[in-house]
């Protein structure tokens, strides 16, 4: 059976590979000696229980035939809130109970933060190196060669239905990934940076105002996903600018943490000794 898959298409899943943990490394490089490993363990293990939770929540609020499924204002209500009151509650209370007893800087948030959306880095750098090399051997073999190795015919279907999108997708749309990988770390930074606000200066306003720009932020994925929202590339870099509006709120209460050390001038952050 032929089918191939466009060589830009697969360039660009390969090149967001290396871009999920390109930045894992920058970022813990570029804060290194300031936040600890043991606050990224953390912030992974939050990662994973949160996930769990969203799935077994997603699965019955998001069944077929649901009210929220029925209602495309409900739907895209859902998927921009949900899980910004879940997550942004979750890590205040963490921060609240198990980092601020334990350190006195808001770098720990960060540490957190970088913990957290690492683990989804990791996640999607592995499923697009898979992704990778399935086209590769699409191109290479043929499709009937990667159906034949296939453990079920649902498997085998998964994947042809997997492979014969990416063949007729815009491979321009493949670039978004990569820098969506980008955007998500520092979603999470801004999060933490204000929920540790919140938790250490006890201004509960500041944890609204956390999800109430988290919320904005993932509005435009709810619309678009909702199908309120029709162009793809919109709803993409409406996210990018909702981010980066985030990013400087968030680098406006940081300053207030540590005496006005972060810029957005390229500074780097001076290091500190480890705890």
């Amino acid at each position: 059976m032929e089918l191939t898959i466009p060589s830009l298409t697969a360039n660009f899943i390969g090149l967001n590979a290396i871009v999920c943990f390109l930045v894992i490394i920058v970022v813990w490089a570029y804060l290194f000696g300031r936040v600890k490993f043991s606050q990224a363990l953390l912030g992974a293990f939050c990662c994973v229980v949160l996930m769990l939770i969203e799935n077994l929540i997603d699965s019955v609020a998001l069944a077929d035939g649901s009210l929220i499924l029925r209602s495309p204002i409900l739907h895209a209500a859902y998927l921009a809130a949900f899980v910004v009151l879940l997550r942004t509650a979750a890590q205040f209370a963490v921060m609240r109970t198990v980092l601020m007893p334990r350190f006195s800087d808001a770098n720990a948030a960060l540490g957190f933060a970088i913990g957290f959306a690492s683990l989804e880095l990791i996640v999607g750098g592995i499923s697009n190196v898979t992704t990778y090399t399935l086209c590769t051997t699409c191109n290479r073999e043929g499709l009937d060669s990667i159906l034949a190795a296939a453990a079920n015919p649902e498997e085998a279907a998964a994947l042809e239905t997997m492979l014969r999108s990416l063949a007729s997708a815009n491979s321009w749309d493949q670039a978004f990934s990569g820098v969506n990988r980008i955007f998500y770390l520092i979603q999470c930074m801004s999060v933490g940076v204000l929920c540790w606000y919140a938790a250490t200066q006890r201004d509960y306003k500041v944890l609204g105002l956390a999800m109430l720009c988290h919320t904005a932020v993932r509005l435009p994925y709810g619309l678009y996903t909702a199908g309120l929202l029709t162009g793809f590339r919109t709803e993409e870099i409406l996210t990018y600018v909702l981010t980066l509006g985030f990013a400087f709120v968030a680098s406006r209460y940081y300053n207030r943490l540590e005496g006005g050390k972060f810029t957005f001038k390229g500074d780097r952050l001076a290091p500190r000794l480890r705890r």
